[in-house]
């Protein structure tokens, strides 16, 4: 889910997937062309909190993590399951209690790939148009086009995406929370103040409570 938590999760497992915000931002980017460019998407307050893009990653992995007592809250990455996929699907599985073959596990690992993934969002958009019919996405609606939800995007992309200037976008709050989820900080973040030991506008414990039970 993109959504932040509710009370009603507060009693139930969750599976926390992160990805680097970066990157997040660049895939966001890509598939809802809402945006001219890159760097007008990272700096326009496009979010129902009046801020950023990077500040609105940020306060979702904050609040999911502050809020979540930690044996009911597993986190697993994007770049993990990329690059560990089998390791990471069974950590999910023990997590949920759940037990599955290794031949089961890479037979889900083979069919969930990109290549895959594409073939069955074509499938879906040739049958809508065999019936007449049209995509209900909401971003249909705001931009005319129908999104590609699969990309094969890649860890890192933001190193070639993203000039110094981008990469500001993400000092203070959305930099302590790469940190904290173990991603790494461009020189140019370091310099600007990004340490784990540096101020920055992030929410308290408090705080994060405080905004769950705004945002119900």
């Amino acid at each position: 889910t993109h959504d932040f938590p509710t009370h009603r999760m507060l009693n139930k497992k969750v599976i926390l997937l992160t990805r680097d915000g970066r990157d997040a931002i660049i895939s966001a980017f890509k598939r809802e062309r809402r945006a001219t460019s890159l760097d007008y998407y990272l700096a326009y307050n496009h979010s129902a909190f009046g801020v950023s893009h990077p500040i609105t990653w940020a306060m979702f992995h904050q609040v999911w993590q502050d809020i979540m007592p930690r044996e009911q809250m597993l986190v697993v990455s994007f770049e993990n399951l990329k690059t560990r996929p089998a390791f990471e699907v069974e950590k999910v599985l023990v997590f949920l209690g759940v037990t599955r073959t290794k031949s089961e596990i890479q037979n889900a690992i083979e069919s969930s790939d990109f290549e895959n993934a594409r073939k069955c969002e074509q499938a879906y958009f040739r049958r809508l148009a065999e019936r007449g019919e049209q995509s209900s996405h909401p971003l249909k609606v705001i931009t005319g086009q129908v999104p590609v939800v699969n990309r094969k995007g890649q860890p890192g992309e933001w190193k070639t995406a993203f000039s110094d200037d981008a990469l500001g976008h993400f000092n203070g709050f959305p930099s302590r929370e790469l940190l904290r989820l173990g991603y790494e900080l461009p020189q140019v973040a370091v310099e600007a103040g990004a340490r784990p030991d540096a101020p920055a506008e992030c929410l308290s414990e408090d705080e994060s409570k405080e905004f769950l039970n705004h945002i119900l």
